[in-house]
């Protein structure tokens, strides 16, 4: 049961990435040679991808409160989410695991932690905490000037069956993702890193599906995760905006103690 919670734990630290992420699954589904075809630049592939979620809008959003459900099919662990996120960069998650109790994760605004029953409070360090404070980021997924250092079109593949445009993306904080948008819809529909977690680093593949509208924005309501060949899916089934009051960002007492709070 602990090596079951564990894996719960491991990945419940990517969900922040999602909402803002090898190859644990191929990440080109039709390998075969093809000619070259001329591509667009990552600017343009990124402001089309901006005008299809509604970033002009996205702007004025102050917070995002999600709540849905996470499954690990493999670790036959079902359970519930709730996730806050705040600009500029607060966030908190917890899961909700019959049998396990919670597991806690978030970011204050200048650090990164954990809680949960088997390993309990735990502030992160090095490069997981670089990658949370990456991923706490609001506007993370806009892939902003402030956070990324360069952008450049790798090629065009396909992912989970979808023709797409494979972005490769520098973080200013160094770390490199592969990002896929849509051919079809513009969409960001998936992202390949490496994933830091306590554990050590991973490859991670995380696709993004069943966009919806909520108010001016789309987001994606369905991220599935895959780290070491195991499967994480989260399903959102609400996602309100501007309604998040700071309390909820209020770190659990074993980290206000870590943290000297």
């Amino acid at each position: 049961m602990t090596d079951r919670f564990r894996t719960l734990n491991r990945l419940t630290a990517a969900a922040a990435l999602t909402l803002g992420l090898a190859p644990a699954a191929r990440a080109q589904d039709s390998p075969a040679a093809r000619p070259a075809e001329p591509v667009p630049s990552a600017a343009e592939i990124l402001a089309r991808y901006h005008v299809g979620i509604g970033a002009a809008s996205f702007v004025n959003v102050r917070s995002l409160h999600s709540v849905g459900e996470l499954a690990i099919p493999g670790a036959g662990i079902t359970g519930t989410l709730e996730v806050w996120q705040a600009r500029p960069n607060r966030t908190q998650i917890t899961v909700s695991v019959p049998g396990f109790g919670e597991v806690r994760t978030g970011f204050t605004g200048e650090s990164g932690w954990s809680f949960d029953p088997v390993d309990g409070p735990r502030v992160l360090e090095g490069l997981e905490a670089a990658q949370a404070a990456d991923d706490a980021n609001f506007d993370s997924h806009l892939r902003t000037a402030a956070l990324i250092d360069s952008m450049r079109t790798v090629e065009r593949t396909t992912l989970g069956g979808h023709a797409c445009l494979k972005v490769r993306t520098t973080w200013k904080s160094g770390r490199i993702t592969n990002d896929c948008y849509s051919t079809e819809t513009g969409l960001l529909i998936g992202s390949l890193r490496t994933h830091h977690a306590s554990t050590g680093p991973a490859d991670a593949l995380i696709l993004y599906e069943d966009y919806r509208q909520f108010g001016d924005v789309r987001i994606p309501t369905r991220i599935t995760t895959q780290v070491n060949g195991v499967e994480q899916i989260i399903t959102l089934h609400s996602v309100s905006l501007n309604d998040v009051p700071d309390s909820a960002f209020e770190p659990p007492a074993g980290i206000r103690t870590l943290l000297g709070r």
